[in-house]
């Protein structure tokens, strides 16, 4: 196992099965914290079907056999000095610089950490009241929250809900547990808290105080939403007034449009009589216009 005091321990535990025979793999290391001087010690030790088998000892820089039979595995890793040497460096450097840096996520982890505000209410629903409780601002999200009758924990059978741990706007968290209680339920009621990192464990009690009744907003909704409408209606009939209005630039201008359109195309048949094309717009405007000689072309302004 995997244990210490006083000492800061990094430890992997490996386990292995072949048929019926299980081998263990145990390294790591541990530093003492207190005191001026730290002290370090390495691990590395193997177990055969829950026997120790095999241990690296890290100041003779050998391995040091347990049981008999683990004297040839013994004898053959000491011969091979690269493999003994590279055990005790990664046990006193890299598994060392390992743990510091555990070590360090975990402090910051720790400066972190945002305890939760706790907050218990209880407002009408029909005839009866919704029980709530809510915790937020807590970092990180890891919390647990348990709403409880005359001491006894409510759960999902007795109605509980819970919108889970959901995020701010801020980094930090959320949760919200609620359960429906008879509305002269006079039991009491706590909510307990507990969030790990802020090393924070809650008891919040109701305190029977019931909120409110809302005043109903639907005639403020219903009159301005009735404004909106006049307004609308209001709006239409200036806006149809005014597209009705005589088009007086359109009709002085169409006749000039139409005779400058005739005489750019040089509509018409020829005539013998070589007369300048008049054109006519009366009622009907596609009307045939006058025609001029094919033989004379009319300069244009």
């Amino acid at each position: 196992m995997c244990s210490g005091s006083a000492l800061v321990l990094l430890c992997v535990i490996l386990t292995v099965k072949a048929v019926n025979h299980y081998l263990q793999w145990r390294h790591g290391c541990e530093v003492n914290t207190e005191g001026p001087k730290r002290k370090l010690s390495g691990i590395d030790q193997y177990s055969y079907d829950g026997d120790d088998f095999l241990s690296f000892d890290s100041v003779s820089k050998q391995w040091v056999a347990l049981m008999f039979e683990a004297l040839p595995t013994k004898r053959k890793w000491d011969r091979i000095q690269e493999l003994n040497d590279y055990t005790d460096g990664y046990l006193h450097n890299e598994c060392v610089q390992w743990l510091e840096t555990f070590l360090k996520y975990r402090k910051e982890a720790n400066i972190k950490a945002s305890p939760p505000k706790v907050y218990m209410s209880a407002r009408p629903v029909k005839n009866n009241l919704k029980l709530s409780c809510l915790a937020t601002g807590f970092h990180p999200k890891e919390i647990t929250m348990n709403i409880r009758r005359d001491g006894h924990l409510v759960d999902r059978l007795d109605g509980l809900q819970s919108t889970g741990v959901r995020p701010n706007g801020d980094g930090t968290h959320q949760i919200e547990m609620w359960v429906m209680i008879p509305g002269g339920d006079t039991a009491k009621y706590t909510c307990e808290v507990n969030h790990p990192a802020s090393k924070i464990h809650e008891v919040k009690e109701w305190d029977h105080h019931v909120e409110a009744v809302a005043t109903s907003i639907g005639p403020i909704v219903g009159a301005a939403v009735g404004g909106l409408v006049v307004g609308l209606i209001i709006t239409g009939v200036i806006i149809l007034v005014w597209r009705r209005r005589p088009v007086e630039n359109v009709v002085t201008i169409l006749p000039m449009q139409m005779e400058n359109r005739a005489l750019l195309t040089g509509l018409g048949s020829g005539s013998s009589d070589g007369s300048r094309v008049g054109s006519s717009v009366g009622s009907s405007v596609g009307s045939s216009v006058g025609s001029r000689s094919s033989q004379e072309m009319l300069p244009l302004d």
